[in-house]
């Protein structure tokens, strides 16, 4: 899906890849604002993390509020949902390939003997 050309591995997903870079936007403008006025990383600090501290921060990295982390933690599963519905065309291409999990059945039980 990236055309960077890379290994989309977690944090390329979630704080690098272009494809993304929409729904990062509002997901990084939800964040601060959850951010803003709290002990821990702040609004300003969060804008300044390295993206792999910003991966951890939005993978669940605890921040002493735990009303701020629900909050984040909503923020970044919808992210992870609109980014990934996004790659509708790509998971379709490889369904089609590799078909689905529902689709591979057990062998009937009489056939257990013979594997």
């Amino acid at each position: 899906m990236c055309k960077q050309g890379v290994v989309e591995d977690v944090n390329h997903f979630i704080s690098e890849c272009p494809s993304c870079l929409t729904h990062r936007k509002r997901l990084h403008k939800q964040v601060t604002r959850a951010l803003a006025g709290n002990k821990g990383p702040d609004d300003v600090a969060f804008k300044q993390m390295a993206p792999l501290a910003q991966t951890h921060l939005l993978l669940g990295q605890r921040i002493g509020d735990p009303k701020r982390e629900d909050r984040i933690d909503k923020y970044i599963r919808k992210y992870l949902t609109k980014a990934w519905n996004a790659r509708h065309e790509m998971t379709v291409k490889i369904n089609k390939v590799l078909g689905k999990s529902y689709d591979i059945m057990a062998p009937p039980v009489e056939d257990y003997d013979n594997l």
